[in-house]
C-alpha cells in the first residue's frame, strides 16, 4: 500500500508542471514523466519519503526538500541510486523512455519505503543475480541504448541486443557490445567479448596472440587486475586479496566479491568495501546519499557500481568500461 501511495503522491507532486503534455492518443492523460526532469523529480521523491528510508536516518537537522534536490541533481546526472565510469553517458547519449519509468519508480518504492529502522539494500538488491538488473537496471531501462551488437559503447546499458555487455577492445578506450564468449587456457582471447574462464586471464603471447594463461599467484608481480583473478587485485604492482568490509576501495573491483562485493563511495571519510547501502540512525550513508555531506565535488565520486563483482576483475584495469555485466 505504501509503495502505491508514495509513486501517486509523486505523480500528484508532478501534475501541475506536466499538465499539458499529452501522449499523442485524444483523450488520453496528460504523460506525469514528459522528461528527464520530471522522471527525476519523481525519483528524488522515492528516495526521500518521509515514512521510508529517510525517516529511518533519524536526519532531524535536514529537511526532505534538501534531500530531493541533491538526489535530484544526482539523478541528472545519470546516477541512478548509485554511480559509475560512464553513468553521465545515459543523459547524453541514449533515450528517454517515460513508458519505463513506472517500473523504476516502482523498484525505488519497494526498497525506500522499508521503514523498519534499519535498513540495508544489498549488492543483489541493487544489481540483481546478473549484474545489470536488480533496482539499478530497472532505473538504467529509462534510458534505452541504441548500440547494436558489434556497436562502441561505454556501458552495457548502451546495448541493444539482448546478452551483449560492453566489452573492452585491445588498445582503445571505448568499449564494443559483444556477446560473452568463456575461452580456457591456451585459447585465443583478442576478441571483444572473450573471457578466459577462472584461474586464467588474457594475456599476450610470444607470438603476438592474446592466450588464455594462467593466474598468477598471490604475492607476484602484476600490472593489471585480471591477472591476479577473481578474488585477487594489483594494487601497487603485486597481487594481492581484495579489500573486505570496510577497507578502501575505488571500484566494485577492488572489493572481496562474497563478503562485501559493493563499493560503497557515499560514506564520509572515503569509499570502503560493503555488503551494500545502509540505512540507519546516524549511519555514514544518511547523510552521503541523502545529502551529499562529507563528498568532496558535493557528490558521489565515480565508481565501477554496475558491475558483477565476480566478473568485473577481468576488467578491472583493461578499459573505463565495464566489459563484464553493469555500467
Amino acid at each position: 500500500m505504501r509503495t502505491r501511495l508514495v509513486v501517486g503522491l509523486a505523480t500528484l507532486g508532478l501534475g501541475t508542471l506536466a499538465f499539458g503534455c499529452s501522449s499523442g492518443s485524444p483523450g488520453a492523460p496528460p504523460n506525469p514523466y514528459p522528461d528527464v526532469e520530471h522522471f527525476c523529480a519523481a525519483v528524488a521523491a522515492a528516495e526521500c519519503q518521509s515514512g521510508g528510508v529517510f525517516g529511518d536516518c533519524s536526519v532531524a537537522s535536514e529537511s526532505s526538500a534538501n534531500c530531493e534536490m541533491f538526489r535530484t541533481s544526482e539523478c541528472l546526472k545519470g546516477a541512478f541510486v548509485v554511480p559509475f565510469p560512464g553513468s553521465d553517458s545515459a543523459v547524453k547519449n541514449r533515450t528517454y523512455t517515460s513508458a519505463n519509468v513506472p517500473a523504476c519508480l516502482d523498484a525505488l518504492n519497494t526498497v525506500f519505503s522499508n521503514s523498519s529502522g534499519a535498513v540495508e539494500i544489498s549488492f543483489t538488491d541493487l544489481f540483481g543475480a546478473d549484474g545489470t538488473s536488480g533496482l539499478v537496471g530497472a532505473c538504467e531501462a529509462v534510458f534505452a541504448g541504441s548500440a547494436g551488437h558489434g556497436a562502441g559503447c561505454t556501458t552495457t546499458y548502451d546495448c541493444t541486443t539482448t546478452g551483449d555487455v560492453c566489452a573492452p577492445v585491445i588498445g582503445q578506450a571505448q568499449g564494443q557490445c559483444a556477446t560473452v564468449t568463456t575461452k580456457h587456457l591456451n585459447d585465443a582471447c583478442a576478441d571483444p567479448g572473450d573471457q578466459c574462464a577462472s584461474g586464467t586471464y588474457c594475456a599476450t603471447s610470444s607470438t603476438g596472440v592474446p592466450k588464455c594463461q594462467p593466474i598468477v599467484a598471490m604475492g607476484s608481480a602484476c600490472t593489471t587486475g585480471d591477472q591476479c583473478g577473481g578474488t585477487g587485485r594489483c594494487t601497487g604492482g603485486v597481487c594481492g586479496p581484495r579489500s573486505m568490509a570496510g577497507q578502501s576501495c575505488a571500484t566494485d573491483a577492488d572489493c572481496d566479491p562474497t563478503s562485501a562485493p559493493f563499493c560503497d563511495v557515499y560514506r564520509l571519510g572515503g569509499a570502503v568495501c560493503a555488503k551494500g547501502l545502509g540505512f540507519a540512525g546516524g549511519s555514514a550513508d544518511c547523510q552521503g546519499y541523502l545529502f551529499g555531506q562529507g563528498l568532496s565535488d558535493g557528490g558521489a565520486t565515480a565508481s565501477d557500481a554496475g558491475s558483477d563483482a565476480d566478473a568485473s576483475a577481468a576488467a578491472d584495469s583493461a578499459s573505463p568500461v565495464d566489459a563484464a555485466t553493469g555500467g
